[in-house]
């Protein structure tokens, strides 16, 4: 389960941002429960150009995830990077094929 701790401080890195273009959560220990939260403040925040989740602990669960979530609701997302989590091949071709039939 996620602690309330590390939500409050996922959200706090989110909200600290006055570009609302970019959401920059690299380094922050997120796992695939995070990425529940992090789905629900794109949706929230149409603006989103940049997601960066590089260096975190996400998987191809979280990744999965991430593309319902973009496929639901995200039209502005241009950039995303995930270098340096747990993330199979498998993973990063069923995001490529998810977004490739929803766009």
């Amino acid at each position: 389960t996620v602690l309330p701790d590390k939500i409050e401080k996922v959200l706090q890195k989110i909200q600290q941002y006055n570009d609302r273009s970019l959401m920059d959560l690299r380094r922050q220990e997120l796992t695939d429960q995070d990425m529940k939260i992090v789905v629900q403040n794109i949706q929230i925040n149409t603006q989103c150009e940049r997601l960066w989740l590089d260096y975190n602990k996400i998987t191809s669960i979280g990744l999965s995830i991430l593309a319902n979530g973009l496929n639901n609701n995200n039209n502005t997302l241009q950039q995303l990077s995930l270098s340096n989590n747990a993330i199979s091949d498998d993973g990063i071709h069923s995001l490529v094929k998810s977004l490739a039939t929803h766009n």
